[in-house]
């Protein structure tokens, strides 16, 4: 899961810790020949993950509410476009690991110097 992030293990394995704790994921068990364990999100994690959905969908519709549908259309490829685009924008750096690439504000590539 940090990988698929690119965030620290540590990261990851403490705020996991946080949300168990806090009852909204539970552990499945290990998976046999797997390092880590299964999650599943638990009655009240899926209820507080679909409040949030909702939310966020209520929110979405009320600032494109009066957006036609080429607009519609064109923000959702883009966006699709972003996310891909997102997904495969990470380079190895000298010390051979992950680093995310960094964009300028007119979200062009940043070049970086050493």
């Amino acid at each position: 899961m940090a990988a698929a992030y690119g965030l620290e293990k540590s990261t990851v394995s403490r705020q996991l810790s946080q949300l168990e704790e806090a009852g909204l994921v539970g552990r499945a068990g290990e998976q046999p020949g797997r390092r880590g364990q299964v999650l599943n999100l638990t009655d009240e994690g899926t209820e507080i993950l679909q409040r949030a959905v909702t939310s966020s969908q209520t929110t979405l519709a009320a600032h494109l509410g009066d957006w036609d549908d080429r607009d519609l259309t064109d923000l959702a490829r883009l966006l699709a476009r972003f996310v891909e685009t997102s997904r495969h924008a990470r380079f190895s750096d000298a010390s051979g690991t992950d680093t995310p690439r960094s964009v300028t504000s007119a979200g062009a590539p940043a070049h970086h110097h050493t």
